[in-house]
C-alpha cells in the first residue's frame, strides 16, 4: 500500500500544480496531456488502495459488492494512463522533429479532442473485467486488453528511439533556449519510457501469457506468481511519472515549490491573522474590565 500512497500523492501533487499554475508558465505545450496522465495515474493509484484496503477486511459483503467494479475501473485508468503515454510521446516526437509546424498541428483544441478519444478508449478497455456476465471467454478480453497495453508500451519504445535520433542529429543546432527547453522534455520522456519498459513491460507480458494459459487449461501457471511478485514494480509505473515531471522539468519544479511555499505562507498569514484577532480581543476584554472596576471606584 505504500507504492499506492506514494502515488496518490505524487499524482495529486502534479494535479494541483497544474491546474493552479502558480507561476503562469505551465498552461503551454503538451500541458493538457500531463495534465490527463497524471489524473490517470492518480485514479489507478486510488483505485488499486481500495483493492487493497478491501482485501485485508473483513467484511465479505462490501468485498464482493465492490471489489469487482473497482477493478473494473483500476483497468479503465491504466489503460489510459498507457495510451496517455503513448499520446505525450507522439507529441514530444513532433515537437523535436517539426519544431516549427508542431506549433501549428498540437493546438489547445486538438490536444483536448486526442485525450476525449482515449479516455473513451479507456472506457472499452475496463469494460473487458465485465466479459464474464456475457461469455465464458471472458480470458480472451484479458488477453486482448494486455496486447494494447503491450502494442502502447512497444510504440513508446520506437518514438524514444527515434525522440534520440533527432537530438543527436541536431544538437549542434541547438543554440536557443527552446530547443534547449524541448530536448530537457525529451530526456524526461525518455527516463519516463525507460521507467516504463522496466516496471510494466514484464508485468504485463506475463499477465497475458498467464491470460492464455487459463483460457485453455482453466488452472494458474507459473506465470501468475511472476506478474503477483512483480506488480509493486509495476505499480511504480504510476508513482513515478509525476515525480519525474516534478524533478526533471525545471518549470514543474519551480510550480510545485511556489504552490507549497503559497501554501504555508497563507497558512502562516492565517494564524497571524488569528493571533492578532485574538489579541484584539483580549485587550478589549481588559479594556472593558478596567472600565468597570474605574466606574465602581
Amino acid at each position: 500500500m505504500m507504492v499506492t500512497s506514494f502515488g496518490i500523492l505524487c499524482n495529486l501533487f502534479l494535479i494541483l500544480t497544474i491546474t493552479i499554475n502558480p507561476l503562469k508558465i505551465l498552461h503551454r505545450g503538451a500541458w493538457i496531456t500531463i495534465l490527463n496522465l497524471a489524473i490517470a495515474d492518480f485514479i489507478a493509484s486510488g483505485d488499486y488502495f481500495v483493492l487493497l484496503y478491501l482485501q485485508q477486511t473483513d467484511e465479505q459483503d462490501i468485498l464482493h459488492l465492490i471489489a469487482k467494479e473497482a477493478n473494473s475501473f483500476y483497468i479503465f485508468a491504466v489503460g489510459a494512463s498507457f495510451m496517455l503515454l503513448t499520446l505525450l510521446s507522439v507529441q514530444v516526437y513532433m515537437i523535436i522533429k517539426y519544431p516549427v509546424k508542431s506549433r501549428l498541428m498540437l493546438t489547445g483544441k486538438r490536444e483536448v479532442m486526442s485525450c476525449v478519444m482515449v479516455w473513451v478508449l479507456a472506457v472499452g478497455l475496463g469494460f473487458c473485467d465485465l466479459s464474464h456476465i456475457w461469455t465464458k471467454s471472458f480470458f480472451y478480453f484479458y488477453v486482448g486488453y494486455t496486447a494494447v497495453i503491450e502494442v502502447a508500451v512497444a510504440i513508446q519504445v520506437v518514438l524514444k528511439i527515434l525522440i534520440v535520433v533527432e537530438i543527436m542529429k541536431n544538437q549542434h543546432s541547438i543554440l536557443n533556449a527552446q530547443n534547449a527547453k524541448q530536448r530537457e522534455v525529451a530526456k524526461t520522456v525518455i527516463i519516463l519510457n525507460a521507467t516504463l519498459i522496466v516496471t510494466a513491460l514484464p508485468y504485463f507480458v506475463a499477465k497475458q501469457i498467464e491470460f492464455i494459459w487459463r483460457s485453455k487449461t482453466n488452472e494458474s501457471s507459473l506465470n501468475a506468481y511472476f506478474a503477483y511478485y512483480y506488480e509493486p514494480i509495476a505499480l511504480l509505473n504510476f508513482a513515478l511519472n509525476p515525480v519525474f515531471y516534478s524533478l526533471r522539468l525545471r518549470d514543474y519544479r519551480r510550480s510545485l515549490v511556489a504552490l507549497l511555499k503559497f501554501s504555508c505562507g497563507k497558512q502562516r498569514r492565517s494564524e497571524r491573522v488569528s493571533q492578532h484577532h485574538s489579541t484584539y480581543l483580549e485587550n478589549t476584554e481588559m479594556s472593558k474590565v478596567n472600565g468597570l472596576s474605574y466606574i465602581h471606584s
